[in-house]
């Protein structure tokens, strides 16, 4: 997933912050505690504002968090989907 994660953090660049911590760091044990995650990989987004953006299934079914491996376009959808609700935001 690190390299997935690190092309679509270049790719976001000056459009969104892409935060990757590491948990055997203490910032990274930090961020864990924080969020509650207790497995990697796990995907959280947030907006501006410090609020978690719900992740949302292929069912509809929203959720704080992703935990597991995801592919470049899974990833790549959420975070497009965030991008666009920021800018409705901005605007």
């Amino acid at each position: 997933m690190a390299p997935v994660v690190q092309e679509l953090k270049k790719e976001y660049e000056g459009r969104m912050k892409v935060i990757v911590a590491e948990v055997s760091r203490s910032d990274g044990q930090q961020l864990a505690a924080k969020f509650g995650i207790q497995y990697v990989p796990t995907f959280i987004v947030v907006d501006q504002k410090g609020n978690i953006v719900p992740w949302v299934d292929a069912q509809g079914n929203q959720m704080p968090m992703f935990v597991g491996g995801l592919t470049k376009e899974e990833l790549k959808a959420q975070m497009d989907k965030v991008a666009l609700t920021e800018k409705k935001t901005l605007n």
